[in-house]
């Protein structure tokens, strides 16, 4: 009877630490809303479009964001940016939610090393052969990670739409979209909703406005 008692908590502590702490950080952060939030993408400057379209040039080419396109006429501008680390603003994000993950972790951890414990007392033959396993799998695993050769890396398009309202104001919409690669192969393509980054951006855009007058 014991060790049915000792089964069934040893099964609902893991299976409670799996669904809770194998859950990858960018699921964490997009269930916390910094994702899913409402992204104000438009903004409106009190300046011409003129102004506005050297200014948005300027602010992506101080965040190396190489310009792809740039139309006067239009108020269009589109930039690209390659890199092996994620922007700035989606880093800091993600460093606020790992905090909170990493000690839920650590508590559920903790919680199943004390159960498993109890297990290996009253059933010490068993254990030994679970951990046998255990070991072999790990093994396994770190074998599996030494030969993993897979490079990721991230690839950013920004695209700016000017749109003049009156003489001396225009409204910008700015989007963003991130490629995740593996050894240089897309594997996944999404618009970005950080609303850090576009209030990064668009701050700076009014600072090179400001500084332009």
């Amino acid at each position: 009877m014991k060790k049915t008692i000792v089964y069934i908590s040893l099964f609902s502590f893991l299976y409670y630490s799996l669904s809770g702490c194998a859950v990858p950080q960018q699921t964490q952060l997009q269930q916390n809303g910094k994702y899913n939030e409402v992204v104000v993408a438009d903004q409106t400057f009190h300046s011409s479009k003129e102004e506005v379209y050297k200014a948005g040039i300027s602010i992506l080419q101080k965040r190396n964001f190489m310009i792809t396109l740039s139309d006067p006429t239009t108020g269009l501008v589109t930039g690209e940016y390659s890199s092996s680390r994620l922007l700035p603003e989606e880093e800091k994000a993600l460093e606020g939610d790992s905090s909170k993950f990493l000690t839920t972790c650590i508590t559920v951890v903790g919680i199943v090393l004390i159960v498993g414990l109890i297990f290996m007392l009253l059933n010490s033959d068993g254990s030994s052969s679970s951990s046998s396993s255990n070991s072999n799998a790990t093994s396994s695993n770190e074998y599996h990670s030494e030969s993993d050769s897979r490079v990721h890396s991230y690839k950013y398009f920004v695209s700016i739409q000017l749109k003049p309202i009156l003489f001396n104001e225009t409204d910008v919409s700015l989007h963003i979209i991130r490629m995740d690669l593996e050894n240089g192969a897309v594997v996944k393509q999404s618009e970005l909703q950080n609303q850090l980054f576009n209030k990064t951006f668009f701050s700076a855009m009014e600072e090179e406005l400001a500084a332009s007058k």
